[in-house]
């Protein structure tokens, strides 16, 4: 089992190249959809999740590792009450045991003390990587003058750091 959910955590983390110290999430996230994939060492390939509730587990909320995830600030939390930002850029991590409506999510508006939060009320678009892309956005943010150069040896460094990563 541990190697199975090493090997899924592995091709989550390589996917979206996200660093190491999301391992933990990784984990978390593989060991949640292994309990909801079916197994032929269960009679009929039902799921764990199936064979230890009796109900087919629901996979509509399902949403991929990694990916951008716009959580929505309450009226009350913002700053700015009406100009300022209505959502907040996170990385989805994964999801909160036995529910469909909570994930997990990286924050990375949340400051100096970046943290894992759970929330309800999201969207995601899961077509884009969060943490490469959060990279190049910081990356930009410092450059002086206009200077491309620094965001092209990133892009190339994410290259190759994703055809070593595993």
């Amino acid at each position: 089992m541990i190697r199975t959910l090493n090997t899924k955590a592995r091709s989550m983390m390589w996917d979206v190249n996200v660093p190491k110290k999301f391992w933990l999430e990784a984990i978390r996230t593989a060991y949640y959809l292994h309990r909801r994939s079916p197994t032929s060492s269960l009679s009929r390939n039902r799921s764990p999740y199936e064979a230890l509730y009796g109900t087919t587990p629901q996979i509509g909320h399902l949403r991929r590792f990694g990916c951008h995830a716009y959580k929505h600030i309450p009226p009350a939390q913002r700053s700015k009450k009406k100009f300022g930002n209505r959502s907040s850029v996170c990385m989805m991590l994964g999801y909160v045991h036995n529910t469909t409506k909570v994930w997990r999510l990286w924050d990375f508006n949340s400051g100096k003390t970046r943290c894992a939060i759970v929330c309800s009320s999201v969207v995601f678009q899961e077509e884009e990587n969060a943490h490469t892309n959060q990279q190049k956005i910081e990356a930009i943010e410092f450059l002086d003058n206009g200077d491309r150069s620094l965001l092209n040896g990133i892009h190339e460094m994410n290259e190759t750091d994703q055809s070593n990563h595993l």
